[in-house]
């Protein structure tokens, strides 16, 4: 046992039968050279045994990678890091869910919309290697059913991650899912995302809407993956010269990014 023992506050939810992982978040507590720690994995306490003969769990640096992910993968996961000074346990929950709507509000990811802008819903937190991955292909789906990609309202391209929707409206307002597949070591995987689209319309009560951000206001995110814009109700001529700053913060660290604004 290490004398460092954390539970991260941050669940994993992946769909049975896809390909998954889970990263270590080691380095949301300490900095260090994986190069010089060793990394154990353990899953219900029990330490986790790669072998050839069955390569379905795989450890990859600091991720384990599931190919692909069954029901019997859900559990409670701890990275154990050491080395010859310190020992850190880190513990996470993995769990693996079918592809039902019952599922849809654990394995969400929000994105927010403008009214009758076009607006472009990213697939979000795909693994590392598909942003070099070029014989990628995204499906996507508006509750269950797929989406034409040679209609005017909905526009996606090979190769890239993301759907263009044109003409945003309430009716719009769904939950989405873009699958990935592709092909690795002569085997066929895919990856699904489910995306919970919210339409904000640009008159009317959005100013008390959760989830827009305005000067000096702050906005928790959950544990959870969104966009927030900044949102203007009139331009005036100061703003033009003015620093805005986004701060993103947690208690492991703080990022600002400061931004300003531009006449078209």
């Amino acid at each position: 046992k290490c004398k460092v023992q954390i539970t991260h506050p941050v669940s994993y939810y992946e769909l049975f039968g896809e390909l998954a992982t889970i990263q270590c978040p080691v380095s949301q507590y300490l900095s260090l050279d994986f190069s010089t720690v060793e990394l154990v994995w353990t899953r219900n306490g029990s330490e986790i045994v790669y072998t050839a003969e069955e390569p379905r769990i795989q450890r990859k640096k600091d991720a384990l990678w599931f190919f692909p992910a069954i029901k019997e993968d859900t559990g409670i996961y701890t990275c154990i890091v050491r080395n010859a000074s310190y020992c850190v346990e880190i513990s996470l929950s993995l769990n693996v869910m079918n592809d039902t709507p019952t599922s849809f509000p654990y394995l969400k990811y929000e994105q927010i919309a403008l009214e009758n802008t076009e607006f472009r819903m990213t697939c979000p937190a795909l693994p590392d290697f598909t942003k070099d991955h070029m014989n990628m292909k995204i499906n996507w789906f508006k509750d269950g059913q797929p989406l034409l990609n040679d209609s005017s309202k909905y526009r996606y391209f090979d190769e890239t991650t993301y759907m263009l929707v044109n003409d945003v409206c309430h009716g719009d307002e769904a939950y989405y899912k873009c699958q990935l597949t592709f092909s690795l070591e002569n085997t066929d995987y895919t990856i699904s995302r489910i995306i919970q689209l919210r339409i904000i319309g640009i008159t009317g009560s959005f100013l008390n809407r959760d989830g827009w951000c305005y000067v000096g206001e702050t906005t928790e995110a959950d544990g959870q993956y969104f966009e927030l814009p900044l949102i203007f109700e009139r331009i005036a001529e100061e703003d033009f010269s003015t620093d805005f700053k986004c701060v993103a913060l947690n208690d492991y660290g703080q990022e600002v990014l400061p931004t300003q604004i531009k006449q078209a």
